[in-house]
């Protein structure tokens, strides 16, 4: 499997790397040892060339790509008719030192630096990162649509 290191070969576009940066989260896709998937729902921060994502050093996703990298994300805007991508690549699980890039994960969803660095002192042990750097993304439009007239009701 090559590594694509154009991002033409991803389809990304400016407006989709924007919209890679907004977007909440990401269903992350492992292969458990007897082949089924695994998925979770994760926070997220893209850097404009991988997805980082920050999680216990004990949890399966963790041992799954330990033993196997290949991990499939996916991820949508949770409304009607609106963009998903499902990327595939290829993850690095990240031990030791994780602290910067966790921060700067963690600041997407936090609203004031204090906030971020009380978070980070909440979750810092036995805190790994999962890089994922893409090799395919699968787009459902050519276009970001725009979802400004959508958005999610309840039951």
């Amino acid at each position: 499997m090559t590594v694509a290191k154009d991002q033409d070969q991803l389809g990304l576009t400016e407006d989709r790397s924007d919209w890679l940066r907004r977007m909440p989260h990401a269903m992350v896709a492992t292969i458990q040892s007897d082949g089924t998937p695994q998925v979770t729902p994760n926070w997220y921060w893209w850097d404009g060339e991988r997805f980082w994502i920050s999680t216990l050093d004990w949890t399966i996703k963790v041992k799954n790509l330990k033993r196997d990298p290949r991990v499939t994300l996916c991820i949508e805007e949770w409304a009607r008719r609106t963009q998903y991508v499902q990327v595939f690549g290829r993850a690095e699980v990240i031990e030791g030192d994780v602290r910067e890039t966790t921060l700067d994960l963690i600041r997407k969803y936090e609203p004031t630096e204090e906030a971020a660095q009380e978070h980070w002192e909440g979750i810092k042990e036995h805190r790994v990162l999962i890089a994922v750097t893409p090799t395919r993304m699968q787009w459902r439009y050519d276009e970001v649509p725009d979802t400004t007239g959508y958005h999610i009701t309840g039951h």
